[in-house]
C-alpha cells in the first residue's frame, strides 16, 4: 500500500466506525467514543535506518457496552530520516489500521482504565535516498512492506462530562516481518505511547 492508498483505508475505516456506532446506539445502553491521538514509538527495525515510528497522529472510534469495548484504529507515523552516508537522506514512515477490543473499568469516579488488544495491517514505506550505485549493486529501491501487527496495551482516560483526556501505552508486535533489504522474516517489537483527546456520548 503506497501513499495514494492510505487515504482510501482511512475513508473505509471511518465509514465502518460510523456504521458500527449507529448500530450500537440502536441497542440503547452503549457509549460511543471517538478520540484523536498524538504520540510516537521506539524503533522496531533491528537492521538499522531511521525510526519509522517517529511522531505520529491518528484516531480511534468504538463503542462500549457493559464494560466491553470494540472499535477501529488508524495511525500515521511520519517516521524519521537520516544521512545514508552517500550524500542522500534515507527515510521511513508507517501507516497502521485495524480493529481493537478490550474490557474497561472505572477507578474512582473519573478515571477509566481499559486493557485492550488490537490487530491489523502495518505498512512501512521506506526510501534509501539518493544512492544510484546502491540501487544498482544492492537493489536498494524504495517501496512498501505490509505485515500483520498485534498491539496489546492499556488505555487510561479521565472523563469530564462527555470529554475524554488520557494516555495509552502499548507493545507493537510484528510476528513475521521482513525488514527492508532483508530476505529473512523476524519478530519485531516496538513500544508506543500516545496522548488522547476525544468525546464519549
Amino acid at each position: 500500500m503506497g501513499r495514494r492508498s492510505w487515504p482510501l483505508a482511512m475513508s473505509f475505516a471511518f465509514a465502518f466506525a460510523t456504521t458500527m456506532a449507529r448500530d450500537a446506539r440502536a441497542l440503547g445502553a452503549v457509549d460511543v467514543e471517538v478520540v484523536g491521538t498524538v504520540g510516537g514509538g521506539s524503533d522496531p527495525l533491528t537492521s538499522g535506518g531511521p525510526n519509522p515510528l517517529g511522531f505520529g497522529t491518528g484516531w480511534h472510534a468504538g463503542v462500549a457496552f457493559r464494560g466491553l469495548y470494540g472499535g477501529v484504529a488508524l495511525s500515521y507515523y511520519f517516521g524519521g530520516s537520516e544521512n545514508n552516508g552517500v550524500g542522500g537522506s534515507a527515510s521511513d514512515h508507517v501507516l497502521t489500521y485495524g480493529i481493537e477490543a478490550g474490557y474497561e473499568f472505572r477507578v474512582l469516579a473519573l478515571l477509566l482504565v481499559r486493557p485492550q488488544v488490537g490487530f491489523g495491517d502495518f505498512v512501512l514505506t521506506f526510501n534509501p535516498g539518493a544512492c544510484t550505485l546502491c540501487n544498482i549493486v544492492q537493489n536498494n529501491a524504495s517501496g512498501n512492506i505490509s505485515s500483520l501487527y498485534l498491539r496489546p496495551g492499556v488505555t487510561a482516560l479521565v472523563s469530564l462530562r462527555k470529554w475524554l483526556v488520557g494516555v495509552d501505552a502499548s507493545a507493537l508486535v510484528l510476528p513475521s516481518f521482513t525488514e527492508p533489504y532483508s530476505t529473512v522474516s523476524t519478530t519485531d517489537v516496538a513500544f508506543t505511547a500516545d496522548v488522547l483527546v476525544g468525546v464519549r456520548f
